[in-house]
C-alpha cells in the first residue's frame, strides 16, 4: 500500500466544532432525522427484538458449573450479539457515507445510510477484525485497547471514499493517518462531551423513575428520551467527519466542497483560540 501523506490535525477542537455547526446549520434538523434512523437500526431494533427473544449466550451454553453465578455474567441476549455481528459494520459504513455527504454536499441523504450493503462483506470484515484486535488489546490492558480503537477510527470513512479498497488496506491506512493524530481526535471527542452529557440527561431521568426497558412501553419511553442524545450525537458525528476531511485534504484551506467558504472564514474565534 502506498504510504499516504500524514497531516497532523492541529486545528483547535473548538474551532472545528464552531465551523461544523455553521456548516450544518441549514440542514441540521434533516441530518438529525437520518441519525435517528441510524440509531434505530443499530440500537432500537435489536433492543425490541431482544424483548421477544431474551435468551442469553449463557442459556445456550447451559452454564451450570458449581461456583458460577450466572447473575454476575453479562446478560446480553444472543439475538443482540448476532444482530451486532451481522449489521454493525454495514451501518457504521452507512453512517460514514451519510456524514461525508453532509460535509461535502451540505445535504442529508437518508438513503446513504443503507448504501453500505453494496459492500456488505468488506464492512463485515472491518467490523469483525476491529472487534477482535481491540478486544485482544483491551484484555491486555484498557489503554492499549482504546489506542487501537482510535487507530482504526477512519477505516469506514476510507472505505466509504473508495469501496474498491480491501478491508485490511482501509484499516492499515487508518492506522497510518492516525499516527500523531490519536490525541487530537480524542481532544475533539472531549469537546463534544458536554453536549453528549446534556443529551443523555433525559434518559438518566427516565432511569431514575424506574422505567422498565424490558417491556414495549418502557422501551418506547427510553426511545423518546434517546432523541435528545441522538441530536447531540449528530453534531459529534459531523465534527468527526470534518476531522477526517482535514486528515485527507491537509487543512481547511484545501476544502473544495459546498459552502467551503465557511471553513476559511477568519475571526470565528477569539485570537487566542486561533491555530
Amino acid at each position: 500500500m502506498e504510504r499516504p501523506d500524514i497531516y497532523i490535525v492541529n486545528e483547535n477542537p473548538i474551532l472545528i466544532q464552531v465551523l461544523t455547526r455553521k456548516h450544518m446549520k441549514p440542514v441540521f434538523s434533516k441530518f438529525v432525522i437520518g441519525c435517528i434512523l441510524f440509531y434505530m437500526m443499530v440500537n432500537w431494533i435489536p433492543n425490541i427484538i431482544s424483548i421477544y427473544f431474551p435468551t442469553t449466550i449463557w442459556d445456550y451454553l447451559n452454564i451450570t458449573a458449581k461456583g458460577i453465578d450466572r447473575n454476575s455474567l453479562p446478560a446480553y441476549p444472543m439475538v443482540m450479539v448476532m444482530y451486532a455481528f451481522a449489521f454493525e459494520g454495514v451501518f457504521q459504513l452507512g453512517k460514514a457515507l451519510y456524514v461525508l455527504t453532509l460535509v461535502r454536499n451540505r445535504t442529508a441523504e437518508y438513503g446513504s445510510i443503507f448504501e453500505g450493503f453494496t459492500v456488505y462483506g468488506k464492512a463485515l470484515a472491518i467490523s469483525f477484525l476491529q472487534t477482535v484486535i481491540c478486544t485482544l488489546w483491551t484484555m491486555c490492558f484498557i489503554i492499549p485497547g482504546v489506542i487501537a480503537r482510535y487507530g482504526f477510527r477512519q477505516s469506514y470513512f476510507i472505505l466509504a471514499d473508495d469501496p474498491s479498497k480491501h478491508p485490511i488496506q482501509c484499516m492499515a491506512e487508518s492506522k497510518l493517518r492516525m499516527t500523531g493524530n490519536k490525541m487530537n481526535l480524542f481532544r475533539l471527542d472531549i469537546s463534544f462531551l458536554p453536549y453528549l452529557m446534556l443529551g443523555y440527561l433525559p434518559q438518566l431521568i427516565v432511569g431514575v423513575f424506574g422505567v422498565n426497558a424490558a417491556t414495549l412501553t418502557g422501551m418506547a419511553v427510553y426511545m423518546l428520551s434517546d432523541i435528545f442524545l441522538v441530536t447531540a450525537m449528530a453534531f459529534w458525528f459531523a465534527g468527526c467527519g470534518v476531522f477526517y476531511e482535514l486528515l485527507i485534504t491537509g487543512g481547511f484551506d484545501n476544502f473544495r466542497y459546498a459552502n467551503q467558504e465557511i471553513f476559511r472564514k477568519k475571526g470565528v474565534l477569539p485570537v487566542d483560540f486561533e491555530e
